[in-house]
């Protein structure tokens, strides 16, 4: 059997469109859809433990929703976390995504697999050296990403291997609480 060949790519030649979320603003007080902003994204995935809401009277543009399978990316931080990206693997309509992140519409990339190649070192280290400002307060335009270099397999492998690690994510998780677990009645038995 030949082995499958994996090309030399460049982002510029992937990415249909960037689009930037809501300007609406959110709160913690609010009651309405909840919004994901740059302190959300972390390196390949999202952590909603604490997040804001919009006002119950606005409604986001659809183009501002959050859909599974989206990647999202984060065009303004400090120059450490600028850049950070992850796809949404939670259900889609349920969040809103505001204006410091961008949301890639990719072609012939899967995103599950493009999660996980975008936060390797080879990449993360392209997409910083592409940000601009001081280190509080730095940006990413979309225009300087053409030329971020990568390599990718057919769709069909990508697919196997973006299942793969979405998997292997979630066997770790699982772990990670039943770990959480133990500590906590281990914690309660000691201190009884």
């Amino acid at each position: 059997m030949k082995p499958k060949v994996w090309e030399q790519r460049k982002l510029g030649d992937d990415l249909v469109s960037i689009h930037t979320g809501t300007n609406l603003l959110g709160s913690i007080t609010n009651t309405g859809m909840p919004l994901i902003k740059m302190g959300n994204i972390q390196r390949g995935y999202f952590d909603t433990s604490k997040v804001e809401f919009l006002a119950e009277n606005e409604q986001p543009d659809k183009a501002d929703i959050v859909n599974y399978g989206d990647f999202f990316f984060n065009t303004r931080n400090t120059l450490e976390l600028v850049g950070k990206g992850a796809t949404w693997m939670k259900n889609s309509g349920e969040y809103a995504f505001n204006s410091n992140i961008a949301r890639f519409e990719l072609r012939n990339l899967d995103t599950i697999f493009f999660n996980y190649l975008y936060n390797t070192d080879y990449m993360t280290k392209q997409i910083h050296a592409r940000a601009m400002g001081t280190t509080s307060v730095a940006a990413i335009y979309p225009r300087t990403l053409d030329s971020v270099e990568y390599l990718a397999p057919c769709m069909k492998e990508q697919q196997k291997i973006g299942a793969y690690f979405k998997q292997l994510d979630h066997l770790i998780t699982l772990h990670q609480r039943q770990t959480d677990f133990y500590k906590k009645i281990s914690f309660y038995y000691i201190s009884s």
